[in-house]
Order: C-alpha cells, then sequence, then structure tokens
C-alpha cells in the first residue's frame, strides 16, 4: 500500500491504512509544528468539563497524539525500519568514556568460585555500640539520650495537639499548605525538674523563629515560667534583649 506522508508529501509504502506519515522524524517534526494548536484545543477540551480518559481518546482520533492506534506494547518494527536503524547506529559509540574498551581485563577475571554471597554484607549488631569503630566508652549525655526516647517523642506530639499545632506567641499555624517548623519548649527547666519532663502542662508549642528568639533573649539554661509569662505578653522581644 503507498500513502503520501503529510509532512514532507513524499510517498512511501506501508501495510498500515491509518499511516500518515513516512517515518518518526517527520512525525516528531509535525507534532512540534502544531504544538501550540494541539494545546489550546486541550485546554479546550479540559475547559468544557471533559474526563481525562475522553481527552486521550479524542486525541487519538483527532491524531493530536501518536498516530498509531491501538497498545504500544504491541507495536512492532518492520523489517525494513529494522535495517534503517542498523545501518545509521551501525558504528556509532554512543558512551565512549564508560564503554568496554579492548584490552581491559574484567575485574572478576580469575575469581569465580572465590567469592561467597553475601559474604560482604552487614549483619545485625556487626556494627553496633562496643563494635563500632567510633565506641568512645558510652559517653552519649543522659539529657540526649531522654531526647531520642519514644516517651519524649509522644509528650512533644500531646503538647502540640493540645495547643492546636499553633505557636503560642506569633500565632502561627502548621498546615493549610503552610510548613511550619513546630518546637515544644519546657516551661519549668528540662535538667532541673526531672519530674516534670513527660508532663503535658510543662510544654509550651513555639514556632523555630520564636523559639530562637525567646533562648537568645533568657539564654539557654535556669529557664522559668515567669520568663515564659514575660515574652508571650511583651509585644516586642526585642525590648526585654536590650533591658536584660
Amino acid at each position: 500500500m503507498i500513502k503520501k506522508c503529510i509532512y514532507c508529501k513524499k510517498s512511501f509504502e506501508t501495510k498500515r491504512e491509518d499511516a500518515k506519515f513516512c517515518g518518526y522524524q517527520c512525525y516528531w517534526k509535525w507534532l512540534k509544528k502544531h504544538q501550540k494548536e494541539n494545546s489550546k484545543k486541550i485546554s479546550e477540551w479540559t475547559k468544557q468539563g471533559m474526563a481525562k480518559l475522553e481527552v486521550i481518546e479524542k486525541m487519538r482520533l483527532a491524531k493530536l497524539g501518536n498516530p498509531r492506534a491501538g497498545n504500544p506494547k504491541n507495536w512492532k518494527l518492520s523489517k525494513k525500519a529494522r535495517k534503517k536503524l542498523s545501518k545509521n547506529n551501525k558504528g556509532k559509540h554512543h558512551s565512549p568514556k564508560t564503554e568496554f574498551k579492548k584490552g581491559l581485563i574484567p575485574w572478576n577475571k580469575g575469581l569465580k568460585g572465590t567469592i561467597k554471597a553475601n559474604s560482604g554484607s552487614f549483619k545485625k549488631g556487626q556494627t553496633a555500640g562496643k563494635n563500632n569503630i567510633k565506641w568512645k566508652g558510652g559517653i552519649t549525655p543522659e539529657n540526649e539520650k531522654i531526647r531520642k526516647n519514644i516517651k519524649y517523642y509522644n509528650w512533644r506530639r500531646r503538647v502540640y495537639a493540645r495547643d492546636n499545632w499553633i505557636c503560642q506567641k506569633c500565632e502561627v499555624k502548621n498546615g493549610n499548605g503552610k510548613a511550619i517548623i513546630l518546637h515544644s519548649h519546657h516551661i519549668k527547666n528540662f535538667a532541673d525538674y526531672p519530674e516534670l519532663q513527660f508532663k503535658t502542662n510543662n510544654g509550651i508549642t513555639f514556632c523555630k523563629k520564636c523559639h530562637e528568639e525567646f533562648h537568645k533573649i533568657y539564654g539557654i539554661k535556669n529557664n522559668n515560667e515567669k520568663q515564659i509569662k514575660e515574652f508571650l505578653c511583651n509585644p516586642n522581644p526585642q525590648l526585654l534583649k536590650e533591658k536584660s
């Protein structure tokens, strides 16, 4: 069957009745030329409230998408097309930097049967604790261990939930498209009151900015409830910093 290409106007031989292009090059050139027109039509269809499958079907029927019909998995190249591809790619080196060069010796030559499967894989506990090369006799501070505990994690979640995920200073809320970093601050000092470390009433929610601002004014140690009240009541924390 002889057909005429839509793009280059040349005649070509094909077995397909719906063929409109002599090759993929002409198809992509034609598609690029009509891309703006196609996108306008697609936007019009979507504005009309068409479903995604309807748009795809309409594109296929209008030949705005792939000119071939049916499932792409079932497509097969003709002998002529395969010969053409083979001829065009013969002798070409697509990756000269990484390709295996003549004269190189494979890394595994002569190693057949000498390497056991999974012999180099790590096993559970192999590099934990004393077996780790960075082990220094277990000197992790007690406070750091507590802060990495599941109890501490649950305490933070309870404080956030009670405060409705809102910073108690600037009233910025996490959620609704905003990703705000929240911190849970101990009202009575973490180190001095171990019995209150996981009490929900001893926590308050701050955003990252407000939390850093609080510690810049009052420092990291010996924080108390009076400081929290003073910080929350004063509209300008910078004045508190200058006073202190």
